[in-house]
């Protein structure tokens, strides 16, 4: 809504003469003539410089599996953390 009643106050702006006098945009008469210098560049659609990353797992992901309460209730020792967490009075058990 905001987006059309902006484009409608610009379309109506050069019947009132505002656009013609150069108030809203001074430099429109440069950036045509630097627009039509550009034509004959080829621009290419994909940029130069890729960089491929893995992005899964994420570090905290692996640790949560790795030190989770089912990993942690899994083992002997595990559960000898928990509990430990536990006496201590700790909220958070594991990850």
């Amino acid at each position: 809504m905001f987006g059309r009643l902006l484009t409608n106050i610009y379309q109506k702006l050069p019947t009132i003469g505002v656009l013609s006098q150069g108030y809203i945009n001074p430099m429109i008469n440069q950036t045509r003539s630097v627009s039509g210098a550009l034509k004959g560049i080829r621009w290419d659609p994909m940029p130069i410089h890729k960089v491929l990353r893995c992005r899964f797992p994420r570090p905290k992901e692996t640790k949560r599996v790795k030190q989770g309460f089912k990993a942690r209730m899994s083992t002997l020792h595990g559960r000898k953390i928990i509990m430990r967490r536990i006496l201590n009075g700790k909220s958070i058990l594991t990850h």
